[in-house]
């Protein structure tokens, strides 16, 4: 009696299971669309996407600049009986990103997107600002020639005064908004 039941119990599953199959299809992106990338109404996302990857790359500094010696690390491969001197530093490409990012999103803020579709433009493009100057501060306090965006070399202070400069127009749109 007890496997009768068993096995109808079973069947009773697979068929509750194969009707809801459509509830189970979820398609969660991992990236941002274009879509996503081009509708005001997703501002706040923007921000929060450079943010972010501020954040990844300011971690990854704090990592380079207190956790390692004489601007590197020493990599070892246990089983393979293989080390590597690193120099590297990954926090660079999330600042990058983040800096590209900010300066995209204030573009679009400032052309594209009008106050009423998103209430919160001021804020955001302050926000843009400050985290341009954050990225060019950390940039140029730490490395000794930059190239933005593929351009040309330039030394530390002319980066500095760049985050001088971005940091200076946060502070307005700040008291602006």
């Amino acid at each position: 009696w007890s496997s009768d039941v068993c096995s109808s119990d079973l069947s009773l599953s697979v068929v509750g299971l194969t009707g809801c199959e459509d509830l189970m299809d979820v398609n969660l992106p991992s990236q941002l669309t274009d879509d996503v990338l081009t509708d005001p109404a997703n501002a706040g996302i923007l921000v929060n996407t450079f943010i972010a990857q501020f954040e990844t790359g300011w971690n990854n500094q704090l990592y380079q600049n207190f956790g390692r010696e004489a601007s590197g690390e020493v990599h070892l491969c246990g089983p393979c009986g293989v080390s590597d001197f690193q120099t590297n530093s990954p926090s660079f490409g999330s600042m990058a990103k983040s800096l590209r990012f900010s300066k995209y999103v204030y573009s679009k803020l400032e052309k594209d997107w009008t106050a009423t579709q998103v209430p919160l433009r001021a804020r955001y493009m302050a926000l843009s600002s400050l985290y341009q100057g954050a990225v060019l501060s950390t940039m140029g306090s730490t490395l000794c020639e930059v190239a933005i965006d593929g351009g040309t070399k330039q030394t530390a202070a002319a980066t500095l005064d760049q985050a001088e400069a971005m940091l200076t127009r946060a502070i307005t749109e700040i008291t602006a908004a």
